[in-house]
């Protein structure tokens, strides 16, 4: 049907010359098209920045996907000795002193654990028996000798034990939560606490 209804169109219509150089014209204008834009170089051509964003998405996922950056790996923890300060990391920044830091009540105010370099650490998040040090406003201001691993890469102590270098006691220590002691030897009997 098709056939029938091409030949007779092409029998009823006369075929008129075709203006000159329209073939040229016509190879030009596609060639044009094909070549790549003399103003725009390679590398800021549209595929390529979706490939280079698609790339980044994938290097800043992929590890928060699969949890490796979680935890610290472990060949990047290296033992630490060493003699630290505990200071509210916000006001010790903003250069206040320690007396300062110590009435510093704001709520979103955490210890942090100063070394000597002048660079802030925190203990490892798991460790409950050390967590005052970085909660209690009464140790701002203490040195102490820590001991235990250090993962530089998170900025994260985690402790093995801690020598106070002050005198005061801190205040999970034992000895401020000790039972008071009877002496039996005071005159009247009934004993005294001390």
């Amino acid at each position: 049907m098709e056939n029938v209804l091409l030949t007779t169109l092409k029998a009823k219509l006369t075929p008129s010359p075709a203006p000159p150089g329209l073939a040229s014209r016509i190879r030009a204008a596609l060639r044009q098209q094909a070549a790549p834009h003399p103003g725009v170089p390679w590398y800021r051509a549209p595929w390529l920045a979706a490939t280079a964003a698609a790339a980044l998405l994938m290097v800043l996922l992929v590890p928060s996907l699969t949890g490796e950056l979680d935890a610290p790996a472990v060949g990047s923890t290296r033992a630490v000795h060493e003699e630290i300060v505990v200071v509210d990391r916000d006001c010790d920044r903003a250069g206040h002193g320690l007396d300062k830091q110590r009435r510093c009540s704001h709520p979103l105010h955490i210890n942090a654990l100063k070394r000597a370099d002048g660079s802030y650490w925190t203990i490892s998040p798991d460790q409950i028996d050390y967590r005052y040090l970085l909660l209690e406003r009464a140790v701002r201001g203490r040195r102490m000798i820590i001991d235990g691993e250090a993962y530089p890469a998170a900025k994260i102590i985690r402790l093995n034990g801690i020598e106070q270098l002050d005198s005061e006691l801190m205040p999970d220590d034992p000895a401020t939560h000790a039972e008071p002691e009877i002496d039996d030897t005071s005159s009247d009997g009934r004993g005294s606490l001390s």
